[in-house]
């Protein structure tokens, strides 16, 4: 990987493109194999009676893992999931809390935010001092003025939200944010995306420890299931295969030569 796309890489590592599989079903169900564990897979009763001879029969393989350690290799790989995503529930930023990627944030600001909730993200994003992290951030200020006169009344000068005030009522028929809202959709996204893309890339050496713990614990469970694979292989097909080849050969050495 060269430095430029070492660069781009690292701009846009964000907690929300690996939330998957930090915080997947698998994860979450890994969290119970620390208490089950002993009961279960670390049992040494489990362990003697269980080693895939009926997949396997008698016949010695030449891979490493033997019953034990198979048992051992996915109680620890379990554990380590379980770690990473503990860790990645306590370490995520906050604002994941309303949506674990980008598509379930949307739909859940679009259906909860308020006025008031949009505003604070307009000037978190006008006001730091920096440029945006990624296009949407340079929506024009022309763009928010509108939207903000859609849905915000103006009483006597004083802006204000349509529910401040029991006796604005009458005029509230004037002010409608959800047809605001869908008037000016393009806006609102580009100040989700921009914000949830900045929010999202706090932490980051927490991330880089959640996925080194998570692909550790991966490899564990993946080395099982690649030697299990392996002797099945090894015995259904490899071995028949062999057996069949030196029986080919035997017979033609065997097999009376006609003389000349």
């Amino acid at each position: 990987m060269n430095i430029i796309n070492w660069q781009t890489f690292w701009y846009n590592f964000n907690w929300a493109d690996y939330s998957r599989f930090l915080n997947g079903r698998s994860a979450r169900i890994s969290t119970a194999i620390p208490i089950l564990g002993y009961a279960v897979l670390f049992n040494d009763y489990v362990i003697e009676r269980i080693d895939f001879k009926e997949l396997t029969g008698s016949i010695q393989t030449h891979f490493l893992a033997s019953g034990d350690l198979r048992f051992r290799l996915m109680f620890l790989g379990a554990f380590f999931i379980a770690i990473a995503n503990i860790f990645y529930r306590i370490r995520r930023p906050s604002i994941m809390r309303l949506g674990e990627t980008k598509e379930a944030f949307y739909d859940y600001a679009f259906k909860y935010f308020t006025f008031r909730t949009l505003s604070m993200f307009h000037l978190e994003i006008k006001r730091s001092g920096f440029d945006p992290w990624t296009p949407d951030g340079k929506y024009y200020d022309a763009d928010w003025d509108s939207f903000r006169a859609d849905a915000v009344l103006d009483d006597g000068g004083k802006r204000m939200l349509p529910s401040d005030r029991a006796e604005a009522f009458d005029r509230i028929s004037s002010v409608n944010f959800a047809e605001a809202k869908r008037k000016h959709e393009d806006l609102i996204r580009s100040i989700l995306r921009e914000t949830y893309f900045a929010r999202t890339r706090v932490r980051r050496k927490s991330l880089l420890f959640c996925i080194f713990i998570f692909f550790c614990g991966f490899t564990m469970l993946l080395v099982p299931g690649l030697d299990l694979c392996a002797r099945v292989i090894e015995v259904t097909i490899w071995e028949p295969v062999s057996r069949a080849a030196s029986q080919f050969l035997a017979g033609l050495s065997s097999s009376p030569q006609h003389p000349n």
